[in-house]
């Protein structure tokens, strides 16, 4: 009747083994470790880049966020668009990383995010891309409008000076003789 008796006593036993066996190879090993890579999407329509947002979950200690700016696709739509992100997050990279911009946007998304041009939530931007054709006419505009007020007050200053200098002659006194 002992043993039966010290049956459960060894089943207790037993799997108290197995457990402190399983739970020692889990702590054993080297957990598998990962990071968050971060990116701004690029607004093609207004040609600028949003907040810094979670984009993928990468496999690999963390990452600085200090390398030079890449654009990122991610997913195809149904239409065959994609979502386009820049990112300065270090490698490795997701899946859909451009190094050799293939994108035909990637070059605007990138100058968007040099001339740090971040898109604000009323519609604007910080730093939107300014037409240089229609400002630089402005800018002439401008130019021929100061130049033409510059010649008009010139020639106003000029004739105010001749006037004033013959009142001042007719006021002068004179040494010639006065024939009186």
């Amino acid at each position: 009747m002992s043993a039966g008796r010290d049956r459960p006593r060894l089943s207790a036993l037993a799997f108290l083994a197995s457990a402190a066996l399983l739970a020692r190879a889990f702590v054993g090993c080297d957990e598998e470790k990962s990071h968050v890579y971060s990116a701004r999407k690029y607004e093609e329509g207004r040609k600028c880049v949003g907040a810094v947002e979670a984009i993928e979950v990468i496999s690999g200690p963390d990452a600085p966020r200090d390398c030079p700016a890449l654009c990122v696709t991610s997913g195809r739509l149904r239409d065959g668009s994609s979502t386009l992100f820049v990112s300065t997050t270090c490698g490795p990279h997701p899946f859909g990383a451009d190094p050799n911009r293939t994108d035909p946007r990637c070059d605007d998304a990138l100058a968007a995010f040099a001339r740090g041009d971040f898109c604000l939530s009323d519609g604007g931007s910080t730093r939107p891309l300014v037409d240089a054709g229609a400002d630089a006419a402005d800018a002439s505009d401008a130019q021929s409008d100061d130049a033409s007020d510059a010649q008009s007050d010139d020639a106003a200053d000029a004739a105010d000076a001749q006037s004033d200098d013959a009142a001042d002659a007719a006021d002068a006194p004179s040494d010639a003789p006065d024939d009186g």
